[in-house]
């Protein structure tokens, strides 16, 4: 099974990031365990309070990639944002 259909999901959800600098990237893609793992990466961004909030993001990734995939999967993401705070206050 390809995991095309998930790199597209990630690369399209990544263009609302991308706007304010920031970026998504597939880590991986567990097959056996349905887990996809992905990293937001928020080093070329000036305002990182201006990128939809880390359980926003999740949520809209976790359901574009099971649109997109033929079976259910779960996805974690990994956003610096969730460790530290302060990248994402206004």
């Amino acid at each position: 099974m390809s995991t095309d259909s998930i790199t597209d999901a990630v690369f399209e959800a990544g263009i609302l990031l991308r706007a304010d600098g920031a970026d998504l990237h597939l880590v991986e893609f567990d097959e056996a365990n349905a887990l996809v793992r992905v990293a937001v990466d928020i080093s070329g961004s000036n305002c990182p309070e201006c990128i939809i909030p880390p359980d926003l993001l999740a949520d809209m990734l976790t359901d574009a990639i099971n649109r997109s995939y033929s079976s259910r999967v779960d996805v974690d993401v990994h956003d610096p944002r969730r460790d530290d705070p302060s990248l994402s206050e206004h």
